[in-house]
Parts: structure tokens; C-alpha cells; sequence
């Protein structure tokens, strides 16, 4: 079983990697490039910033990162309400399908109230098992709430 805490500046290259197989994984990502020193970049500015105190979690089994979840919340753009979105949300093929998904997402959930999120607006981008994450989401209680698009530059331009 899997549990649940907050990243630590020396679990980033542990996160890059799962970053890596979530590129390697995702239709709609692995044909974009995948730069280990920016999900460093990005991994090194959220751990310890959000969700009192790291805006990024970590899923551990035996001592192995197995799954993560970076997030963050700000301000909507016409709002002074806070909202909460995620950056990725990964666990590793073979720790699917137990708790560690919602061990994420609720702590998520957690600091994200914490820092006063009142909308939580996580996204499911990724094209790998949408529509298991998308039940597990409505189980948790979300709701859709829109379309996400995407063109290829060069697809008919």
C-alpha cells in the first residue's frame, strides 16, 4: 500500500523520471520533447511553495516514489477566488488500480482548501485511461466542466 506525503527537494529526480514515463506513456505528450532539467525546473519551484508546505506529493511503496501530483493554486483571472489545478497527477503502471490515485487527489484536495481554494479544476490531459480517471474524478465527487482542444501545428496549416 502506498502512502502519501509531501515532495522533498531530494525526491525531484525521482519525480523528473516519472515525468519521463508519463511522457513516454501519453499519446498526446510523447510527441512533444520532454526536457528532464525543466520538470526539474518546474519540481524544484513547487516543492515547498503550496499546500502547506509542498505544492507537490509524493505516493511511496517500500521507499520508491511510485505516483505524484504537482499542483498549484492562484487567483482565477476574473476573480479574486482562489482555484487549484494540477500540473500532472502520474502513478507508475503497477501501482494502479488500488488507493493511491485518491491517497493523491485527496490530499490535493486537502492543502488546496488549505491556501483557500474554493474551486478545484484539476485537468485529464494525458490520453492514457481517460475514461477510468475520468470515473474515478466523478466518484470523488467532480464534475466535467469543459472541452479541452488541441490542434498540431502544421495539421492543415
Amino acid at each position: 500500500m502506498a502512502s502519501v506525503r509531501h515532495a522533498l527537494e531530494a525526491d525531484v529526480p525521482a519525480m523528473v523520471e516519472l515525468g519521463r514515463r508519463m511522457h513516454a506513456e501519453s499519446p498526446t505528450y510523447r510527441e512533444l520533447s520532454y526536457s528532464p532539467e525543466k520538470a526539474a525546473a518546474l519540481g524544484l519551484r513547487v516543492v515547498g511553495t503550496l499546500l502547506n508546505p509542498g505544492g507537490a506529493l509524493v505516493a511511496e511503496v517500500d521507499g520508491t516514489i511510485v505516483g505524484m501530483l504537482a499542483g498549484y493554486v492562484v487567483e482565477h483571472w476574473f476573480s479574486h477566488d482562489k482555484v487549484a489545478s494540477d500540473y500532472v497527477l502520474y502513478i507508475d503502471p503497477e501501482h494502479r488500480g488500488g488507493m493511491t490515485a485518491v491517497r493523491l487527489i485527496r490530499a490535493f484536495e486537502r492543502g488546496a482548501i488549505a491556501q483557500g481554494a474554493t474551486v478545484l479544476l484539476p485537468g485529464v490531459s494525458t490520453g492514457v485511461k481517460t475514461e477510468q480517471t475520468r470515473d474515478l474524478y466523478r466518484a470523488l465527487g467532480y464534475e466535467p466542466y469543459g472541452v479541452a482542444m488541441m490542434k498540431r501545428c502544421g495539421d492543415g496549416l
